[in-house]
């Protein structure tokens, strides 16, 4: 498996690529945008993109998919049949994907919104504005907030501790940093 971590200045937030090199198949997670470098990754690894995975079905998470779908067929997936005039294959909490030699599970974490999931395959997670680095990204408040703090403990804090965490925005961290230091969680679970 190879991995692109690639920091948009334009949309000030994190776009991943993951690729089986062995099938030359590859995924990029929230195309905010589609610009040069991450184009310049895939053919200089000879990858062909088949779906991109959305972790909330907004605009600014797939305003890419025009741009990256004028050059691949790629398949949209996400938690809801559409996201603004682009139609999706709907998933839910449970979906595997399978491309080439990866396998990526769907993490759905309903609390935060109706429509939020999350990505995990092998020692990765992808949650997309859900956790980052010392930092939950909850919009609610009162019961909400604390049921969305329960669902990422169980759901992503339950991962093995050395899980990379590749959040929308911010830099990565891991299970085990954020189940002991994020003070958000903390916070929100009264720990």
């Amino acid at each position: 498996m190879i991995l692109l971590s690639y920091y948009s200045v334009t949309t000030f937030s994190n776009i991943y690529i993951i690729g089986c090199e062995e099938h030359s198949k590859a995924v990029i997670v929230d195309p905010g945008r589609f610009e040069a470098p991450l184009l310049e990754f895939i053919e200089s690894h000879e990858l062909t993109p088949t779906h991109a995975l959305i972790t909330r079905p907004e605009s600014d998470y797939a305003r890419g998919i025009r741009t990256l779908r004028r050059i691949y067929d790629v398949e949209i997936l996400c938690a809801v049949p559409h996201i603004g005039e682009l139609g999706t294959t709907v998933i839910e909490d449970g979906y595997i994907l399978r491309v080439g030699n990866m396998e990526i599970r769907t993490i759905a974490i309903t609390a935060h919104s109706q429509d939020a999931l999350a990505f995990a395959v092998d020692h990765l997670v992808f949650p997309g504005p859900i956790l980052s680095a010392g930092d939950i990204g909850v919009e609610h408040s009162g019961y909400p907030y604390v049921l969305s703090g329960e669902m990422i403990r169980d759901r992503l804090l339950g991962l093995p501790p050395s899980t990379l965490i590749l959040p929308r925005e911010g830099p990565p961290s891991t299970v085990g940093l954020e189940r002991t230091t994020n003070p958000a969680l903390s916070a929100v679970l009264g720990q």
